[in-house]
């Protein structure tokens, strides 16, 4: 028996499937058969990521092996604790969930490339994060608060942060191509 939500998900399987045939990608093609894969989550369960840390024989370096990348989130941020003292001792690259013009403008300072943000987003009418050209207060966060999880953006903030992430990466192409 066929569902609603199995077809439209099926259909849009079928669509990008039809995109990705359209741009020359086909299952022939050699870029569709090698996969990089890198995995991040929150350092959350000291426990389990405490288990899967291991030495690196060749640098002595102390790598955590539940992810390629670990992050700092609203529950594990707390600069005098054990999360933030574990992740202190790990090799690992790491993510913190901070403003994003903070991160960008530390990467600025410290002339590292900012390689990658992760965002919390719905296409829903949601309030759970502040700010945005619709001027979402501490106050509006109760009215539309549905997560039970980290706090999402909602379109329109999320589309503004796209124009912003490449705005400033813009800016950062065209200092690097007048300084050459």
């Amino acid at each position: 028996m066929e569902t609603k939500g199995y077809r439209e998900l099926a259909h849009r399987v079928d669509e990008a499937l039809g995109f990705m045939i359209a741009a020359g990608l086909t299952s022939e093609h050699p870029i569709m058969t090698t996969t990089e894969f890198w995995t991040s989550h929150e350092c959350l369960l000291l426990p389990y990521e405490q288990a899967l840390t291991r030495e690196d024989s060749t640098t002595g370096l102390h790598y955590d092996c539940s992810a390629h990348m670990l992050w700092v989130g609203e529950r594990t941020r707390q600069l005098d604790g054990a999360h933030v003292e574990f992740l202190r001792g790990v090799a690992n690259p790491l993510g913190i969930k901070a403003e994003l013009r903070a991160f960008f403008d530390v990467h600025d300072q410290e002339g590292s490339y900012p390689g990658g943000v992760h965002l919390e987003m719905t296409g829903q009418n949601v309030t759970e994060c502040v700010g945005g050209s619709r001027t979402i207060t501490y106050d509006d966060l109760s009215s539309r608060y549905h997560t039970h999880c980290d706090p999402r953006l909602n379109a329109s903030q999320s589309l503004e942060l796209a124009f912003n992430i490449a705005e400033r990466l813009r800016k950062k192409r065209m200092q690097s191509l007048t300084s050459l």
